[in-house]
């Protein structure tokens, strides 16, 4: 050990998720590909050293050679090259059998009505639902309540509550959800995929999995407030009503109830309102 504070990196004896498959820095699976490279390149050469087939059929052969090897030079001439060419046909592949698992956040609204009950997304996160519904989506962000203001905080919420008038609602919804924090590992895998020695990459793997057999999580609570302004025959009315309501809602009694809020605009309003149903059936 050094005389500072650090102690000395220890590398596991065995690793063979990491173990290269290469010699001098060229993959086996390069070399194979590079043999049958070489081998169809002479099969395609064979009619012109075994038969006589004219300038037209010489220049048939040649160009079939040409493009063999542009192929192989555009897509297979050295091992990163040929990892990203395999890549990219084994992603159109499972693309072409439907296979790719893709996370759809920005759907359009109309995709998606079966299931959410809205109808369009105005600006300023106004939100148009089916029957001539409107209303607005907030992000809460409330803080933790000692026991002494217990009840002042309950006459706010109580104020919150009587100042809504004719058909407006007021909904939330809260989830509890486990988190883990993929940041560093991530990290770790982008470092390890880079070029860096086999002991570096042995040396991060065991700090992946020291971290990974930890598998540490932290609660997170998430607070939705659904706003329901009312039925409107229109958009401009609802809009409107959402410049008079919304504004003097959160500073007049979110804000002096100590509770920050966001509203949720654009497609951000479909992804949360998804979220928001989802915790509620699964319950998080």
């Amino acid at each position: 050990m050094s005389g500072d504070n650090f102690t000395a990196a220890t590398v596991p004896r065995k690793l063979s998720k990491l173990k290269e498959k290469a010699f001098a820095t060229v993959s086996y699976l390069w070399c194979a590909v590079a043999f049958v490279w070489v081998l169809v390149s002479f099969i395609i050469v064979i009619p012109v050293l075994l038969f006589s087939l004219g300038l037209i059929g010489n220049c048939i052969i040649v160009g079939i050679l040409l493009f063999w090897w542009s192929v192989g030079f555009i897509w297979f001439r050295d091992t990163h090259k040929m990892d990203a060419t395999l890549l990219f046909l084994n992603f159109t592949s499972r693309a072409i059998r439907e296979k790719n698992i893709i996370a759809k956040y920005k759907l359009p609204v109309e995709l998606l009505k079966e299931i959410i009950p809205i109808e369009a997304v105005h600006d300023h996160g106004l939100i148009q639902f089916t029957e001539k519904r409107y209303g607005v989506l907030l992000r809460i962000d409330a803080p933790r309540v000692s026991d002494n203001d217990i009840a002042a905080h309950n006459t706010k919420m109580e104020n919150l509550v009587n100042s809504l008038y004719g058909d407006q609602m007021v909904k939330t919804y809260t989830a509890c959800k486990n988190h883990k924090d993929n940041g560093l590992r991530d990290s770790l895998i982008t470092r390890m995929n880079e070029d860096i020695s086999q002991r570096s990459k042995e040396h991060l793997n065991s700090i992946y999995q020291h971290i990974e057999k930890t598998n540490t999580t932290t609660n997170i609570w998430i607070t939705w407030m659904l706003v329901m302004m009312g039925l409107f025959d229109s958009v401009d009315a609802a809009e409107l009503r959402r410049q008079v309501y919304v504004p003097g809602l959160i500073r007049g009694h979110l804000q002096k109830a100590d509770i920050r809020c966001t509203v949720v605009e654009g497609n951000d309003v479909v992804r949360e309102y998804r979220q928001m149903i989802d915790s509620q059936e699964i319950g998080w």
